[in-house]
């Protein structure tokens, strides 16, 4: 009898543990790892990314639109966001493999991509950024780019002040668009191309300098018996 009682403790004691075992494994599941990864686009270096072996990864590539993908196809499917710019790219490819590719961007990126294949995560959401101009390479290009739009507009200037408009698409100025000036006017020319918009406005009087007030204006001066006017467009 007692025996049987030391074999029935035994037993009640091995399914208790049992039990336990299966109670914590069931509280703690081993849980898939999930993505949100961003990466800095880099178009001197190939990429190493991981994605799901199974369901839908997502590629994007922040503030710009991917036009096309290179990359042996039956490696993978492929479906576009034509609106957004995504892809959507799924693999029957098994874990450890590597899948070269290299997206072509609206802006001019071409990036190269290792896409290391994993099968104990969910489905990637990649964001590749730009990289940001930092410091004297941004100081540098703001730089150079108000010295380009100084002399678009002195070249512009120079072009409709000798006559040569070929480049330009011109009409007069309405008289609706003139009540606002603080000075009479002869005749008054707008000449636009894809990036400036130019009022010439042919005066009878010189006016002072306090009535040549244009807000938002890139440039004012004054060329011959004219008052030059320069917008960006």
């Amino acid at each position: 009898m007692m025996l049987k009682k030391e074999m029935l403790s035994i037993l009640f004691s091995s399914f208790i543990c049992s039990s336990l075992v299966v109670a914590s494994t069931a509280v703690n599941p081993i849980k898939a790892e999930a993505f949100t990864k961003e990466y800095v686009a880099n178009s001197r270096k190939r990429l190493e990314i991981s994605i799901s072996a199974e369901g839908i990864n997502r590629i994007e590539i922040d503030k710009d639109r991917i036009l096309k993908v290179v990359g042996q196809q039956e490696d993978y499917n492929i479906e576009g966001d034509s609106a957004k710019g995504f892809i959507f790219l799924s693999t029957q490819a098994g874990e450890g493999e590597i899948l070269p590719i290299t997206v072509i961007t609206e802006k001019g990126l071409t990036q190269d991509i290792n896409l290391n294949v994993k099968e104990k995560i969910q489905p990637t959401t990649v964001i590749i950024k730009h990289p940001e101009i930092q410091g004297k390479d941004k100081d540098k290009k703001h730089h150079k780019s108000s010295q380009n739009i100084e002399e678009m507009v002195l070249l512009a200037l120079q072009d409709i002040a000798s006559g040569n408009t070929r480049n330009f698409s011109f009409r007069t100025v309405s008289d609706e668009e003139l009540k606002d000036l603080s000075f009479e006017v002869e005749r008054a020319t707008s000449y636009t191309d894809k990036n400036l918009a130019i009022f010439k406005y042919e005066y009878f009087e010189k006016p002072e300098k306090d009535q040549l007030n244009f807000p938002n204006s890139l440039a004012v001066t004054e060329r011959g018996n004219a008052i030059y006017v320069v917008y960006r467009i």
